[in-house]
């Protein structure tokens, strides 16, 4: 391990350390999914995030972001917004945190943005984390785990039990509390404009993986040259290899 790896694993253990101290301690089994969320939300710490908080901003916003993932009750996005401060010039800046949770796709943290910025917002910082969690509903069997429900575990990769999930938090100067209502409806119609672009998502991808198979299949009968056939088939494989967003539109 590098002298950077051990230093950043060093502050790893020492901010999860105050962050256990801050939520009341937990089990061994809630410490570890505390630790895996830890990671993974500080991983995606910018160095200009980490220029502008103190290390209790950062340790308070651990804690207001753990309680936030706890529970997911459907497929709707989840939005909140959430007092908070920032350190600038020497001084504490009082702010507004928007924090959104929903299932990732493409053009989350962009449509976020201009969502912010159209309803006047002044953006200071911006942090997105995919999460592959592992969620349980109320009275499910204890090996039942799927989109919904509250957090059980943070897997390193999604797969049946645990779905990818964007966790944004994307913080602004304060603004009034009567603004909270339209800013959140701006934020909902532009993740609704995302699913309706992104939607189809698998099925087109799906639909270009079968179009590369057929032309696998009978290139020999296809009424052009091999080598024509052969650049088609790599190029749609390119495509699907997350170098091209398919998108669809709705009237």
């Amino acid at each position: 391990m590098s002298k950077e790896s051990r230093s950043r694993e060093l502050q790893l253990d020492t901010t999860l350390a105050a962050v256990t101290l801050a939520l009341g301690g937990k089990s061994a089994a809630k410490d570890d999914l505390l630790y895996r969320f830890t990671k993974r939300y500080l991983g995606n710490t910018s160095s200009d995030d980490s220029a502008v908080k103190s290390s209790e901003l950062i340790i308070a916003d651990i804690v207001q972001a753990w309680h936030f993932v706890q529970e997911r009750k459907s497929s709707r996005p989840v939005i909140a917004f959430e007092e908070g401060l920032l350190e600038e010039n020497g001084r504490q800046l009082p702010t507004t945190v928007v924090r959104v949770l929903l299932d990732d796709k493409p053009f989350i943290v962009d449509s976020l943005r201009q969502a912010l910025l159209r309803s006047g917002a002044t953006i200071k910082t911006v942090r997105n984390t995919v999460l592959f969690s592992g969620r349980r509903k109320t009275g499910a069997a204890k090996d039942s785990l799927g989109r919904f429900g509250q957090l059980i575990g943070i897997a390193r990769s999604s797969d049946d039990d645990y779905s990818a999930e964007s966790f944004c938090s994307i913080t602004c100067a304060r603004w009034g509390g009567e603004r909270s209502k339209p800013i959140e409806s701006e934020l909902r119609d532009a993740l609704n404009h995302v699913s309706a672009a992104v939607g189809n998502y698998k099925e087109m991808t799906s639909a270009a993986a079968n179009l590369r198979r057929n032309l696998l299949t009978n290139a020999e009968y296809l009424p052009v040259s091999e080598e024509n056939v052969a650049e088609s088939i790599e190029f749609i494989g390119w495509l699907i290899d997350n170098h091209f967003t398919f998108l669809g539109y709705e009237k």
